[in-house]
């Protein structure tokens, strides 16, 4: 899998975020049984060519479409947090599945990483998606 990329949002990129993404999904793929490599590539590209020098079957990149931590305490602005992720198969770089979840509410981003990356692998995977 690629290292997904810091999300952003109003106030620009959101450090930290993609890296707490990244380590959600791979601890969901592994909870499944999956052999995980995690590459520092983020590129669907560099990543397929990549893994065809590793003899992997599957990439799986990932991005975060939108991070916003709008301090909603004294703000009044919703927060919101995303994750889109794409399964393609080596051989041939054809998608096979994907996933793009959002979820927004009343406390910071990161409180909802787990469960973001949890239904977006669940989808991946042909698997029914939790239950917030």
């Amino acid at each position: 899998m690629g290292t997904i990329p810091d999300g952003s949002g109003a106030d620009g990129p959101v450090e930290g975020s993609g890296s707490l993404i990244t380590s959600e999904v791979r601890k969901e793929l592994l909870k499944h049984g999956l052999e995980v490599r995690t590459s520092t590539r983020q590129d669907q590209e560099g990543l397929l060519a990549e893994a065809k020098t590793l003899a992997v079957p599957y990439v799986l990149v990932g991005g975060i479409p939108k991070w916003e931590d709008n301090a909603t305490g004294w703000s009044g602005k919703r927060d919101y947090s995303s994750i889109a992720l794409e399964l393609y198969r080596v051989g041939d770089g054809v998608l096979v599945a994907s996933s793009n979840r959002n979820v927004q509410g009343v406390t910071v981003p990161e409180y909802w990483a787990d469960w973001l990356a949890w239904t977006a692998v669940a989808d991946i995977l042909g698997k029914p998606a939790p239950k917030w």
